[in-house]
């Protein structure tokens, strides 16, 4: 993808870490199911009530994929954060859909070099894994970075 080029990398964190609360618009492709299936899932949202490292919000895109259902599986990829500062973060990351669990590492720009943790909740908007796939839902929680 060739929005995530162009940062140089660093050897360290470049600034303190922080921690915010996550609230993330996704779209699933084909949409989740009771079984496991490839996805392709965009994501786009905010980071606000940011504490530490000298910002307070951020804007968040992210393209990931995976094999993934309701209820399991993994996606993984690559997400651009652009911090009110100005700063932007590229991200590598993961998210198990069965627990919520995030994990990753910014691998260029703000923070680069820093682990990336957290946990995101899923709530359905449209489809409802049974009758029809989930293909947009809200994802809410925190992310540490």
């Amino acid at each position: 993808m060739t929005g995530f080029t162009g940062l140089p990398a660093h050897a360290g964190p470049s600034r303190a870490s922080t921690s915010c609360s996550a609230t993330l618009g996704t779209l699933f492709s084909p949409g989740l199911t009771l079984t496991e299936k490839p996805q392709t899932v965009k994501a786009k949202g905010k980071f606000a009530d940011c504490v530490g490292g000298g910002v307070s919000r951020a804007m968040v895109k992210a393209n990931l994929s995976g094999t993934a259902s309701c209820t399991i599986g993994s996606i993984s990829g690559r997400a651009q954060v652009t911090w009110d500062t100005g700063d932007m973060s590229l991200v590598r990351t993961a998210v198990d859909l069965g627990t919520g669990a995030v994990t990753g590492t910014v691998t260029a720009g703000l923070f680069a070099g820093e682990a990336v943790s957290g946990s995101l909740t899923l709530q359905p908007i449209t489809g409802n894994c049974v009758t029809s796939p989930v293909t947009r839902a809200k994802a809410t929680g925190s992310i540490s970075l």
